[in-house]
């Protein structure tokens, strides 16, 4: 019996553990969020095995950051992770695969056409409207419009600026044009008048005396409706940046989402063109396929081809991902999605002797669906593989040949193996079930988005609803295309990363940082500046420019990070680091836990500490102000987008959480279950979309999805009380549910 053998493990949280991994085996790792799955796995283990291999092509490894007294038996890994970094539109299922370049081929013989035209990312080939992305942007009448609100207030919220004032004036001063009354709420105008207001123009410049910022300013202009003048931005590429959350990506008008000029959708295959091709599902696109097969076995330029595009469809629908297309661009993917397309160039490969390392691979899949991953997992163990993988789920772990369980807790109190047996039966929390019956109801009727069609449903008010179903049945489309139609005050939030620069860390992102850096300039009266880590602020370490690491470019030119000697990581100069307040310096503070750090502001009233309870509230109590936004995981990322939601104290909100509870161990849903128990009571909506049969059941009402995916999906299987989803025949949820 061979194992893999890893002394001493100390990074990050990790109190100094051995493991011992065997070989040819499935090893789950488990634990509650933040005490060091991620850090064994891919921190350590993962990393481990890197490092051995950059020194064997001569690669420099100073900037390898795990800690470990030692390690043998060592195997090459391949990490499979969640997150997805791939932001290029351009790059898709089809181009990240090949696959493109087969159908190209194909296309171009068939027509006797240079093959390299065939490609939606030159120039020559592109729609010259969306240049090759298949989406075009327009302004969100949805995200722009106060229906309530009167015109002399200005019913349109991207108005609602600094210049305030001056659309105040243009807006009435048009009004008295046309002859409207501003004292009318925009809901109660006529169609023409609503029309004239969003996309008129007057017919003469109207002169405008308006303060901006305490100063007085004069401007001469034309009346344009918010409508038009968005869309002459977009089209003049001259966006602000707080305009950006006022426009919608949809299908591109030219090409219906193809990508290809006309001159190339004329070149076809088997009667269709590279852009119907490409947006076929990929069981319908099996299907057509295997139509012409008395066609293109004859043909060997296609016959070969066609055979490895039909492989890899299989691959894909073997692993629940018949519903996508080819055309899907990688950076729309769920980290699950993602994962799940990686897993089946696995299994198109012969290699052995190889350790895979897995992120959570129940993530994004119905209950219905774990079989499938099961079988894939099994089969790559047969081929004399080992995987390593994170998960709390507990039909994979009943499918582990070992556990390793970490905790007891989170952050400093993690880090520690724990008995597997015990951990699994104190992680079995029951908590007390609460029926929030619907105060009132939304009436949806008909509507269409992606592969919802003509659907109709009663959206209770004031309530916990769950949205269920197997991948790719409409849930997603219902929240994001459907649901912001009918509901005002709509807060959304998935598991995309946070987008920020090197700069963004959770003080930051939560808007407390402001707040703690004038605490620090009262407490000692300096300059805010001071204690500012950004590039040329005076706190900032010069070495790093405030980074708190040193990026180095190797002789092959591939670039790393390492830690700054200067300021040893912690991004501030000595001279920031001299001023405290209650007794810690700038990072001491920034560097302490959520929960180290409600004790410090408790007598501190205001945002800082309202901002920390929420955070403990939802389970990031371990986590600290300084860590880098891009360093959280998606369930991390999540909750702390749902944190800055949270701090209004706005009611009749309607708060949607996709798939919230996605690497998160029983008990620490149960925790969110009783915060969000608590939002309902205060009048707001929570509506979460999940795969989660414990969350789910804690849930007044239910809405699944189904009753497969894609074309074959889209339809409500069943809306009403949780309870009554068990007399559903067709539900594939209702056995899973407590």
């Amino acid at each position: 019996m061979v194992y893999l053998e890893y002394k001493g493990i100390n990074t990050n949280n990790l109190k100094n553990i051995n493991i011992k991994i065997e070989k040819n085996k499935i090893i789950c790792i488990t634990g509650p969020s933040g005490s060091g799955k991620s850090s064994l796995a891919f921190d350590t283990i993962y990393q481990i095995s890197q490092s051995e291999l950059n020194q064997l092509y001569g690669y420099d490894n100073f900037h390898n950051e795990f800690s470990i007294q030692e390690y043998r038996n060592i195997i090459p890994s391949v990490a499979l992770e969640q997150n997805n970094y791939n932001n290029n539109p351009r790059s898709t299922i089809a181009t990240y695969y090949g696959i493109d370049k087969l159908f190209s081929k194909m296309v171009s013989l068939y027509n006797n056409v240079p093959f390299h035209r065939f490609s939606f990312n030159k120039l020559e080939s592109a729609c010259k409207k969306c240049k090759g992305l298949g989406y075009e942007f327009n302004p969100d009448i949805i995200k722009i419009l106060d229906y309530d609100s009167t015109i002399k207030d200005i019913p349109f919220i991207n108005w609602r600026n600094s210049e305030v004032n001056y659309y105040k004036q243009l807006i009435e001063q048009y009004c008295n044009e046309i002859n409207i009354c501003i004292d009318k709420k925009f809901r109660d105008l006529d169609d023409i008048e609503r029309h004239n207001l969003l996309y008129g123009v007057s017919s003469q410049k109207y002169k405008i005396d308006y303060k901006q910022s305490g100063r007085k300013r004069v401007k001469t202009d034309f009346y344009k409706g918010p409508m038009l003048r968005l869309g002459e931005k977009i089209n003049k590429n001259s966006l602000e940046n707080r305009e950006i959350g006022f426009i919608k990506k949809e299908k591109c008008s030219v090409c219906n989402g193809y990508r290809f000029s006309n001159k190339i959708l004329k070149y076809k295959l088997f009667g269709k063109n590279l852009g119907e091709i490409y947006t076929m599902e990929l069981y319908l696109l099996k299907e057509w396929l295997l139509q012409h097969k008395n066609t293109w076995e004859k043909e060997l330029y296609c016959k070969s081809s066609i055979e490895i595009i039909l492989n890899f469809i299989d691959k894909l629908t073997f692993l629940k991902l018949g519903y996508l297309n080819l055309n899907r661009a990688i950076s729309s993917l769920s980290g699950g999605e993602l994962q799940r397309l990686r897993l089946s160039k696995i299994l198109s490969t012969q290699f052995n002797n190889i350790l895979y390392v897995l992120d959570e691979p129940s993530a994004g899949l119905h209950p219905s669906e774990y079989n499938s991953i099961a079988k894939c997992m099994l089969s790559v163990i047969d081929k004399e593989n080992t995987i390593l993988f994170i998960d709390h789920n507990s039909y994979f772990l009943d499918i582990s040949d070992n556990i390793i369980a970490l905790g007891p807790k989170a952050g400093k109190d993690g880090g520690f193996l724990v008995d597997s047996v015990l951990y699994r039966n104190n992680s079995i929390e029951t908590i007390a079930y609460k029926f929030f019956q619907a105060r009132s109801y939304i009436h949806i009727e008909n509507e269409r988005y992606n592969n919802i069609e003509s659907l109709s449903i009663c959206i209770p008010i004031k309530s916990m609803i769950g949205i269920c179903g197997v991948s790719g049945s409409g849930k997603t489309s219902f929240v994001k295309g459907i649901l912001p139609k009918y509901l005002e005050n709509l807060i959304y939030t998935n598991q995309k990363p946070i987008s920020g620069n090197v700069y963004s860390v959770v003080a930051t992102y939560t808007d407390i940082m402001s707040n703690i850096k004038t605490l620090f300039s009262k407490e000692n009266n300096v300059d805010e500046s001071m204690f500012s880590f950004y590039v040329n602020s005076k706190g900032a370490c010069s070495a790093c420019n405030g980074k708190g690491y040193i990026t180095y470019q190797s002789k092959f030119d591939d670039t790393f990070s390492y830690r700054c000697p200067e300021c040893e990581g912690k991004r501030f100069n000595n001279g920031a680091l001299e001023y405290t307040f209650k007794n810690l310096n700038i990072y001491e503070l920034l560097n302490k836990t959520v929960d180290e750090l409600i004790e410090t502001f408790k007598e501190v009233k205001g945002n800082i500490i309202d901002t920390l309870i929420i955070m403990k509230r939802l389970g990031l109590g371990y986590i600290t102000l300084l860590q880098g936004v891009q360093s959280l995981s998606g369930g991390e990322s999540q909750r702390l987008k749902l944190v800055k939601a949270l701090k209004s104290k706005r009611k009749d909100r309607y708060i949607v959480l996709d798939e919230p509870f996605k690497g998160l161990s029983s008990n620490d849903i149960s925790n969110i279950i009783k915060f969000l128990y608590e939002i309902v009571e205060g009048d707001s909506t929570v509506i979460i979309v999940e795969h989660n049969a414990f969350a789910l059941s804690h849930c007044s009402y239910l809405i699944e999805f189904g009753p497969e995916s894609g074309i074959y999906g889209g339809k409500i299987i069943y809306s009403g009380n949780k309870n009554g989803i068990k007399d559903c025949k067709e539900s594939k949820t209702r056995n899973f549910l407590i």
